[in-house]
């Protein structure tokens, strides 16, 4: 199974509509790596970024596809018609 690497903005509370993205690339038979993932998680403060750096380069790199959400505002206006 193909997996897609979901970028979005990091240390940031997941909002609705990046659960609905995530759901829907899984509804279409792909594995995600959320790239917020759980980054606001990570408690070892000296080594915050790089542990979040090394996981989300695994991630990429372990992937087939990427997925960047810039623009959240946008995304909802493509998920929901408006």
């Amino acid at each position: 199974m193909r997996t897609v690497y979901l970028a979005a903005p990091l240390f940031q509370k997941p909002s609705v509509i990046l659960t609905e993205t995530q759901d829907e690339i899984k509804g279409a038979g792909f594995n995600v790596f959320p790239a917020a993932g759980d980054s606001n998680n990570i408690k070892d403060e000296t080594s915050r970024q790089k542990i979040i750096f090394n996981k989300n380069l695994k991630g990429i790199e372990n992937s087939d596809i990427l997925v960047a959400v810039i623009d959240v505002r946008m995304l909802i206006q493509v998920l929901h018609g408006r």
